[in-house]
């Protein structure tokens, strides 16, 4: 646009008419007011209120500066969407203030091109990050950092040592403190699933009914399953070399002492197959088995007469006590007495640690199976002693 005109000319020095000046000012407003004209000014300060119309632009060059002493008191608006930048990637805007933000598309914090909707860069170290804190105006650093270490480790922290709550609607499910996880801490009916490529219930945790499924959606309190061909469902491994123990199943609140409740139950698609009573009686759908192979044993060689300390054994009744088996008190029993038993066959009795009335104490058994060879050769013993007499009396009979 052309820049106004006036009427009249004045020079430094010289005297000028009213109506000329009043002319000139009408020269100068009749050009502001049509919009077709351009004023410039090397300095202006206006007093009241100023308002500029149509495009408005405000210095000519980058190095030209605007000082705002006042306070905005309207929205401010693009003309056009993602065009214009406020600030860039070499000046940067201190700090800002604002009660919600709008993004419509990336954010980049620490001056890198944003890769995602939120690209934090440079989060390395402890005190760098991401950091959440819900107390106002706290500057202690205290809340929930999100950041990277020096070995590019995805780390979630407290500084000082505080909870760290996961959950929906203000209800924790996952809590983390300085000495633990914790899942469902407040009792609540959550479930615990963990998948894998092979199986949808690799691990689940059933909050409602307090049980443990490995492979399934648990039906008992710990329930494993494995579906693939030759696989070993479960294995307890104890690796102690010194004082190793394995499985222990304890009815630590009663002494069910019969045969109808069992420690252990091992059964097919048909029947079961072995069972371990709470009395401690074991049953078996077929006879028992020994390890007896010769490629195990070395010294082979005929046992000595076994008869004479057989019939030195003393069979005696018994019947228990009621501290002992509580359910079998009243039953007339027939067997053995350890300490009887072993003056005369002292390698078939052994001691064993156990739990009687709640304390560990040790006492003496014996392995009653091993009897089975002693009886057989008592047993041939006897034979040849009848076959003896058998030949003395058919030699008096022939005389």
């Amino acid at each position: 646009m052309s820049n106004i005109t006036v009427t009249y000319s004045f020079t430094n020095g010289t005297s000028a008419d009213a109506d000329q000046v009043n002319q000139n000012f009408t020269d100068i407003l009749n050009g502001l007011s049509d919009g077709t004209k351009d004023i410039s000014i090397s300095a202006m300060t206006c007093a009241g209120t100023v308002t500029l119309n149509g495009n408005t632009t405000i210095g000519n060059a980058a190095t030209d500066t605007i000082t705002v002493t006042g306070r905005v008191s309207s929205d401010v608006y693009p003309i056009a969407n993602s065009t214009y930048d406020l600030g860039s990637s070499s000046l940067y805007w201190a700090e800002s203030y604002v009660t919600t933000h709008y993004i419509g598309s990336n954010v980049s914090i620490n001056g890198t091109s944003p890769a995602a909707k939120i690209h934090i860069q440079g989060l390395n170290g402890v005190e760098n990050g991401l950091l959440i804190s819900g107390v106002s105006g706290d500057t202690s650093g205290d809340g929930y950092h999100i950041g990277y270490d020096s070995s590019n480790n995805c780390r979630v922290w407290t500084k000082d040592g505080n909870n760290i709550l996961i959950g929906v609607e203000n209800v924790e499910k996952v809590k983390f403190t300085t000495t633990a996880m914790t899942i469902n801490d407040l009792g609540n009916d959550y479930d615990v699933i963990m998948k894998s490529n092979n199986d949808a219930n690799m691990f689940y945790l059933n909050g409602g009914d307090d049980r443990i499924g490995i492979g399934t959606n648990p039906s008992a309190k710990f329930h494993v399953l494995e579906s693939v061909d030759s696989a070993v469902a479960a294995k307890i491994e104890q690796t102690d070399a010194d004082n190793p123990y394995g499985l222990n199943i304890d009815f630590s609140a009663g002494s069910p002492d019969d045969n109808t409740r069992w420690f252990l139950a091992c059964e097919d698609s048909t029947a079961s197959r072995c069972i371990i009573y709470s009395d401690g009686d074991v049953w078996t759908s077929d006879a028992g088995t020994l390890t007896s192979d010769k490629s195990f044993k070395d010294n082979i060689v005929d046992t000595e007469p076994q008869k004479s300390r057989l019939m030195g054994l003393r069979v005696r009744n018994f019947k228990w006590k009621k501290s002992f088996h509580p359910k079998k008190d009243k039953k007339k029993n027939i067997g053995f007495i350890a300490q009887e038993f072993e003056s005369h066959f002292p390698e078939f009795v052994c001691e064993a640690e156990m739990k009687v009335d709640g304390e560990k104490v040790v006492k003496k058994g014996i392995k009653y199976t091993a009897l089975v060879p002693v009886i057989v050769k008592a047993l041939q013993e006897q034979e040849d002693d009848l076959t003896a007499i058998r030949e003395r009396l058919d030699a008096l009979e022939a005389s």
